[in-house]
């Protein structure tokens, strides 16, 4: 069931084909295939947080924090939705590095290493072809379009985040075990999501190969990463004048690619204080974001207002207040400390970054249900069949096995 949900997730063309069931009739199918085959999946510390969504969930139905977004109109989003789309992933992760073969291990890396490159090149010749390819599914309900980009097995927005943060992951394989496909694989995954032509994506991918070649050739410890992140911050803050000329070097440099070009523009725009273009994609998000605020500030611990359903965290407080962040609280350091009794100082390290950075997506970006999978699964089982514990050490594959 793990390979076919990877499948949908991973290959777009797989859900373009006849009878190919939706994504959420694999989480549906997860919990009874685990009463079979993984029942320490109801005995962890990560059901207990996601239970805790559910509970929150029936308090805010039995008081009627969901009224006033009926009233309006608008769609209601519940937050005992995140047990569905957590279970599957958290304990697809305990199975796969607890009770799994090296064998099946190594099985499953190879599949979902060729299921992204596959993605990968076919998404590259679609954006050769048409360079808006990628862009044109980020909020397009064109039911046409998006199946035509589906039979083209198109990336899109999960996809390339993906990428962005998985794509380095291979340059730290490459580190470790010197083999130059896992170079090469880094520098055809970055090709890609530069010509993907969303900004973001490409931004994170840069920033976090830095981050995996300081781990890797420096030997970087928890307590320099954090000096390091906060000294990045500081920079961010200080030299906002370099920053905004190097973003408008870049926008000059790559005419062509477009989104590139213009995110650059807009965002040295927005750093220098000038007043954005009421055309331009930052100025929508900017009146999402505000709207976002204003409904969180108006009810600050119990939520129950609207979003601007762009800001995923902000979003979040809006629709479900300070309270419904708790269980978000508890599952993450319940996920850290899982993290940490599993993987070596350096890979922690990794895993803990790429998290970081999955989660702060969600303070300028909206992040979809199955993007958990990513954070969750995908990240930390490929970190750790990379790492020095993994399939590729000799040792450990005798000792398994």
């Amino acid at each position: 069931m793990l390979y076919i949900l990877l499948l949908t997730f991973l290959l777009p063309a797989f859900l373009s084909l006849p009878g190919v069931p939706n994504l959420k009739i694999y989480y549906s199918a997860w919990p009874l295939a685990c009463l079979f085959f993984f029942r320490r999946a109801f005995f962890n510390s990560f059901l207990l947080a996601l239970l805790l969504f559910y509970f929150i969930d029936f308090l805010y139905q039995a008081f009627g924090n969901y009224d006033d977004i009926v009233r309006h109109g608008y769609k209601v989003r519940y937050i005992g939705d995140l047990l569905f789309w957590g279970f599957l992933p958290l304990t697809a992760i305990l199975y796969s590095l607890e009770d799994m073969s090296v064998k099946n291990q190594r099985r499953l890396s190879f599949f979902i290493t060729a299921l992204i490159a596959i993605t990968a090149f076919t998404t590259l010749v679609a954006v050769l072809k048409d360079p808006r390819a990628v862009r044109q599914l980020v909020g397009n309900d064109n039911v046409d379009e998006l199946t035509a980009s589906l039979r083209q097995n198109v990336g899109g927005y999960s996809f390339q985040f993906l990428l962005a943060i998985v794509g380095p992951l291979f340059l730290y394989a490459y580190f470790n075990h010197g083999s130059k496909l896992f170079l090469l694989l880094f520098v055809f995954l970055l090709i890609s999501v530069f010509y993907s032509q969303l900004f973001s994506p490409l931004l994170y991918y840069i920033l976090n190969s830095v981050l995996v070649f300081l781990i890797a050739r420096r030997n970087l410890s928890l307590s320099i990463y954090t000096f390091y992140m906060v000294l990045f911050y500081i920079f961010f803050v200080l030299a906002t004048g370099f920053l905004v000329s190097f973003l408008e070097f870049i926008a000059e440099s790559f005419p062509d690619v477009q989104q590139v070009s213009e995110k650059s523009l807009e965002i040295a725009a927005n750093l220098s204080g000038e007043q954005l273009d009421e055309d331009s994609h930052s100025y929508g998000y900017q009146i999402r974001y505000e709207q976002s605020v204003q409904e969180f500030l108006g009810s600050p611990f119990f939520g129950g207002g609207q979003s601007g359903s762009h800001h995923y965290w902000i979003d979040f407080l809006a629709r479900y207040g300070l309270f419904g962040l708790i269980p978000w609280g508890i599952l993450l350091i319940s996920f850290f400390k899982y993290m940490r009794s599993i993987f070596s100082k350096k890979e922690y390290i990794i895993v803990l970054h790429f998290s970081l950075i999955f989660l702060s997506i969600g303070f300028t970006k909206n992040i979809v249900d199955p993007q958990w999978l990513t954070f969750f699964f995908i990240v930390p089982f490929l970190t750790y069949v990379f790492g020095e514990k993994g399939i590729f050490k000799s040792d450990a594959f005798l000792e398994k096995t």
